[in-house]
């Protein structure tokens, strides 16, 4: 068995974590017996700082969390989370939490693993640098807690050190795709010193979740969206004649993946819609908490993610969309398990 760790303590968590026949939640400490900061070996796993499974967990919690047995043959995923870090998202980053949670359990169901798991802002920028603000385990965070970190970062003391901005939705991403085979974990205290690269040559599967509640600032098929001259479906999922990987994922040791081992999933709030229109659909979910509609906005006057991830998949590449008011609601559950299979799908 893969011992891989992680973060989750809640009670839901546990909860949920009792009901699946291949998951073992075990309490340990934060070091895991190797102080913390060196990775140890098990039948051929890295377990330790950047090895650690799971995204951040419902409510953000994490103190050091619990070891889950994963069987040795059992596909494992990176994943970069995309995250708008709008100052709205305070009050909702709790709800991103609880979804992104109920898709790693569904996939643990079936046994499929995340091992390693970053986040970088959707827009925010360093010097004209977007950065890698979290890595699950890495000793180089400013906070081992997700919420932590990711409230620092949305505060006026975290908001300093990010300040430039960019207005594509992709911008980021496609720049820390390029470098990923040395992008470390942003520290504001250790930003001077070289950090070792957070992702590993890749495993069975790379996903990336964009999360805004914001309206996007242009449309897929618009110039002002391009990403290197192109519309960003074309972008995420060009292709190196030679080794058939996508050219926008450079990982360590020279290595990548083809575009149908990496999803694209867009957690988002509808698109091409009126504001009315909106209300009335996030109402219509069942137990929506209706304080969110101040926080949440359409993208009424430009369309992104969806001709996005549909001309994604139309060339071959994974994808799909997620109403945000769906993922927000008691409906979220088995919307985790839908997103949890098609995510499946790029491991076979």
């Amino acid at each position: 068995m893969n011992t891989l760790r992680i973060p989750w303590t809640s009670l839901l968590v546990a909860a949920l974590c009792l009901g699946l026949a291949s998951c073992t939640l075990i309490r340990e400490s934060d070091d895991n017996g190797n102080g913390g900061s060196d990775n140890s070996m098990e039948n051929g796993i890295p377990i330790g700082p950047n090895s650690g499974s799971g995204i951040v967990g419902p409510n953000g919690q994490n103190s050091g969390g619990g070891i889950v047995e994963a069987p040795d043959d059992a596909p494992l995923l990176d994943a970069l989370i995309v995250v708008d870090l709008a100052r709205s998202t305070t009050n909702i980053m709790d709800s991103y939490y609880a979804y992104l949670g109920l898709v790693e359990f569904a996939l643990q169901e079936n046994e499929v693993y995340f091992r390693n798991v970053a986040i970088a802002p959707m827009y925010r920028q360093q010097s004209s640098e977007p950065l890698l603000i979290f890595g699950q385990g890495d000793p180089n965070n400013v906070s081992q807690n997700p919420s932590e970190a990711l409230d620092y970062y949305i505060s006026d003391q975290g908001l300093a050190h990010l300040d430039g901005e960019v207005d594509t939705p992709g911008e980021n991403l496609a720049a820390l795709g390029l470098n990923m085979a040395h992008e470390a974990v942003f520290n504001p205290e250790t930003a001077a010193a070289q950090g070792r690269a957070y992702f590993e040559e890749p495993s069975d599967g790379f996903v990336v979740f964009h999360l805004t509640a914001s309206a996007r600032d242009c449309g897929h098929d618009d110039a002002d969206c391009a990403l290197d001259g192109k519309a960003p479906a074309d972008y995420f999922t060009d292709v190196d004649d030679e080794t058939g990987n996508a050219l926008w994922l450079n990982l360590p040791g020279s290595t990548g993946l083809p575009p149908d081992e990496i999803m694209h999933i867009a957690i988002n709030t509808p698109e091409g819609v009126d504001y009315d229109d909106f209300v009335d659909s996030c109402t219509d979910q069942p137990n929506f908490p209706m304080s969110f509609i101040d926080f949440i906005e359409p993208s009424s006057e430009h369309e992104y993610y969806n001709p996005k991830i549909s001309q994604i998949r139309s060339r071959g590449g994974a994808g799909t969309v997620v109403d945000l008011c769906t993922a927000f609601s008691s409906r979220a559950e088995q919307s985790a398990r839908q997103t949890a299979g098609e995510i499946r799908q790029i491991t076979r």
